[in-house]
Parts: structure tokens; C-alpha cells; sequence
């Protein structure tokens, strides 16, 4: 029932709530129901029930929604139906019909990782990045993005062979989340993204610097660019463009320090 003082109580229920809970049949009605739904639902998932209940203003008022709730140390995935049936003088009755969509949502998941995931090295790919680039709203809060490119991975595929270079690209990616946590994509061969949000532009351009320096301590060698925004200025997708450009610069320059390395220990071995 919701109460016209904004809180809930539970009215009946049947052995089907026992069984989504854990708790014995004669328990049920000891539970705390007085925000609507059982303590059991996982804290992400409370803002949505919250607001499904909020929808039930007048008798035919329905509102359904998915949700989980903690089960045996792992989760159980609902979907139930909320439908204000009749009034009383102390509230609405609320009839709730909920079922176990647990083995769909686990599938709907796994799908979701493999779509959206590098089968590589785990982090997210061009396919999660896209989808990120055409989502993500833009001009407000802070915005940090750097892209890293391996230096020399295709001549060391060509000596030492592909796997050696995946093994490269894995410990990069390795690398990057213990500085990246969240928000690593790799969108291309040898190809990395970081999106950050949290970090100020020192803090930002700092983590970066760290992780190439491990990088290099690792013999990896990557060319970075990176480009930080914050408020009005944000923009994800000129910011990708920047940090692409940069990262291109960064490279050429590796290069040229290389040519002329070269040049310059050949003119040594083969002296006039």
C-alpha cells in the first residue's frame, strides 16, 4: 500500500516473494517495505524504483520496471509491473507483479561485454567508443582525453611475429588500467583511448606522463597526445581530434630522432 504520508506497507503477498528473496514465507511481512520495495534491491537500482512508485498518482496508474536484487552473494534481475488497483482511506493499494529475469539479463550482459569489449586485452573498443563519441553530452564539467599509439610495433611483428606484438599490445593495455581504471578503449591495432572526466588538467596530464614513463620503463614506446577541457570548451569528439593530431606529432618526432640516430651511427661505422 502507498500511504498518503509517503511511506509503503505490505499488504499480502504470495510463496513467489520467498522464493525471489530468500526469506521464509512467514518472514516476508518483517521485512522493512516502507520505501516500496525490500532492502534486498541494490543500491543503483533504488533512484528507478523510487521513481516508478512516484508514477502511481491516481486508481489505473501503472509503471514497470528491471531491477536486481542481492540473492546468495550474487544478484537476481526482476521485472515487475506496479499498478494502483484501488484507493482507501489510507493510501493507494499497489499490486505488484514481478518476474525472475535473471538468465535473460546475465545473457543480455554477456552480449553487451562481447559487443563492447577488446577480446584482446578486455578494455572497451572502437565499437563501445563510437557508441560513446555519439552519446556522451557535451560543454559541461571536465574533460581530459589522451590518445597512445605503440611506437615501432610493426617492425617488431615483422622480426619477432605477430604474437610477440600482441603480447606488447596486452601488457599496454595492462599498464594503462592501473592508471585508467575505467574509460580505456582500444579502437585500433595498436591504438589507445583515455577518457576521464575526474581528474584536473594537472592531475590529468600527470597520470599521463606516468603512464608513458612506464611505458618506456617496460620497452614499450608509445607517442601520446593528449588534449583537457573543462565547462563550455568541452567537446569529446574535437578534443579526440586534437589529441589525435598531437599524438601524430609526438610520433613523427620519434621518428626523426631515430632517422637521425641512425644516419648518424652508420657515418660512424663507415668513417671517410
Amino acid at each position: 500500500m502507498k500511504k498518503d504520508d509517503g511511506t509503503f506497507s505490505i499488504v499480502s503477498y504470495n510463496s513467489a516473494v520467498s522464493a525471489f528473496t530468500g526469506v521464509r514465507t512467514e518472514d516476508i511481512g518483517k521485512l522493512d517495505w516502507s520505501k516500496g520495495y525490500c532492502t534486498d534491491i541494490i543500491e543503483e537500482d533504488v533512484p528507478k524504483m523510487k521513481a516508478a512508485l512516484d508514477r502511481l498518482c491516481k486508481i489505473g496508474d501503472t509503471s514497470g520496471i528491471d531491477y536486481k536484487i542481492h540473492r546468495n552473494g550474487s544478484w537476481m534481475a526482476l521485472s515487475c509491473t506496479n499498478t494502483a488497483v484501488s484507493r482507501t482511506p489510507e493510501g493507494f493499494v499497489i499490486q505488484r507483479i514481478a518476474f525472475d529475469i535473471t538468465e535473460r539479463t546475465r545473457l543480455e550482459e554477456l552480449l553487451s561485454q562481447l559487443s563492447f569489449r577488446d577480446s584482446l586485452t578486455g578494455l572497451f573498443n572502437r565499437n563501445k567508443f563510437n557508441h560513446m563519441l555519439d552519446s556522451r553530452p557535451e560543454g559541461n564539467g571536465m574533460l581530459g582525453i589522451a590518445y597512445l599509439d605503440i611506437n615501432g610495433l610493426k617492425a617488431a611483428n615483422d622480426r619477432f611475429g605477430h604474437s610477440y606484438g600482441d603480447r606488447l599490445i596486452k601488457k599496454t593495455a595492462d599498464i594503462i588500467r592501473k592508471y585508467f581504471k575505467d574509460g580505456a578503449y582500444r579502437i585500433g591495432g595498436d591504438e589507445f583511448v583515455i577518457i576521464d572526466s575526474r581528474l584536473d588538467e594537472r592531475k590529468f596530464t600527470e597520470r599521463v606522463a606516468q603512464l608513458c614513463r612506464m611505458m618506456e620503463e617496460n620497452g614499450i614506446p608509445v607517442a601520446a597526445g593528449l588534449s583537457w577541457r573543462c565547462g563550455k570548451e568541452c567537446s569529446c569528439k574535437e578534443q579526440f581530434e586534437e589529441a589525435d593530431r598531437l599524438m601524430y606529432q609526438d610520433k613523427e618526432a620519434f621518428y626523426d630522432v631515430r632517422k637521425r640516430t641512425d644516419v648518424k651511427n652508420r657515418a660512424s661505422d663507415n668513417p671517410a
